[in-house]
């Protein structure tokens, strides 16, 4: 009984790796590790690509192939703003701390999600680059 007390007090959340062949972490994903697997789910994921769940996802991959500016830096943001707040309610986003920033040189955005996990009192940075 004490190791699942234990158990219960150090792991919150608990995911599955989609990637554990391609990233060589583990095969389940626990806790941050867990709700930035999520977050990258839910970005990646274009509405309508899931049949069971078609309003799932972002509008993020389609804005990958507008222009590398500033505009689409901003639409980028609001993108995962909307996403995050509707498919992620274990987090709250830090507007103030979250940025896109398009880099032209690199034909990439440069992502920054700072959010803390609601039930708990933890706050962490998500950064990911994404390309065409």
């Amino acid at each position: 009984m004490a190791n699942l007390e234990t158990l219960n007090s150090t792991i919150y959340y608990l995911d599955m790796n989609t990637q554990y062949q391609i990233d060589g972490q583990d095969i389940l994903l626990e806790n941050v590790k867990a709700i930035n697997n999520q977050i990258f789910n839910i970005l990646t994921t274009v509405p309508g690509e899931r049949i069971f769940e078609p309003e799932f996802g972002s509008d993020l991959p389609l804005l990958l192939f507008e222009p590398i500016d500033d505009i689409t830096a901003w639409q980028m943001e609001t993108a995962i703003y909307q996403a995050l707040e509707r498919w992620q309610p274990r987090i709250q986003v830090i507007y103030n701390a979250t940025s896109v920033v398009a880099n032209p040189d690199l034909q990439s955005f440069d992502c920054t999600i700072a959010y803390q996990v609601r039930l708990k009192n933890i706050t962490n940075i998500y950064r990911v680059r994404l390309r065409q």
